[in-house]
């Protein structure tokens, strides 16, 4: 305890050199006890730590993988293509506007489903070369994108949040009671991304 409070540890060991054999073979024996109690306890937390980073990153990479094989599929029988051509037709014929609501509408619903890294590897090659061609701003487009995923994350049926919720709440509290608790945080995220379209100038 000197040596962590105020010395080096150098010092700390010539302290307890220097202490009566009595007091130097009490503090020798209680500071192993306590430290190795201490670090089993540290050991087992950090295992546990670790093993769910572990799953947690599994979990991802695994849905980042399936992402990227899914969107090589789509490009390789020309789905994305047939999409983009859609949206492009839709850009021409109702404006730019009318493409970004569809855009955010598509996205809302895979974000009920969907994990948000997936809806982005997913998404993106169809989306984002059809905003460019229709004159959008990309940074403006992306931060709509971004404030849809983050919806998509506390929506139900599926949003990863209410999960997350339902681990840490009591036992006495549903899951439908979690849906309805999101409604207004549903409501103000909806409020902010009709603001941020109808005035671009707040992200830009």
């Amino acid at each position: 305890m000197f040596g962590i409070i105020r010395s080096s540890p150098w010092e700390a060991v010539n302290v307890v050199a220097s202490a009566p054999p009595c007091s130097a073979s009490r503090i020798c024996a209680f500071i192993p006890r306590s430290a190795t109690n201490s670090l089993t306890v540290l050991a087992s937390c950090a295992l546990t730590v670790m093993e769910s980073s572990v799953k947690v990153t599994c979990m991802v990479m695994w849905l980042l993988i399936g992402g990227s094989l899914f969107a090589t599929l789509l490009n390789a029988i020309g789905v994305q293509e047939a999409l983009s051509q859609i949206l492009k037709g839709i850009e021409q014929g109702y404006g730019a506007m009318a493409v970004l609501i569809i855009i955010m509408s598509i996205v809302f619903v895979m974000g009920m489903f969907i994990d948000g890294a997936a809806i982005t590897v997913l998404t993106m090659p169809i989306f984002f070369p059809v905003v460019v061609s229709a004159g959008l701003d990309p940074l403006w487009f992306s931060v709509l994108f971004t404030i849809n995923i983050c919806m998509g994350y506390i929506t139900p049926p599926f949003g990863m949040n209410l999960f997350y919720t339902k681990v840490i709440v009591s036992t006495g509290t549903s899951m439908e009671d979690i849906y309805w608790s999101i409604v207004p945080y549903v409501a103000v995220m909806v409020i902010v991304l009709i603001l941020v379209i109808l005035f671009p100038e707040i992200v830009l």
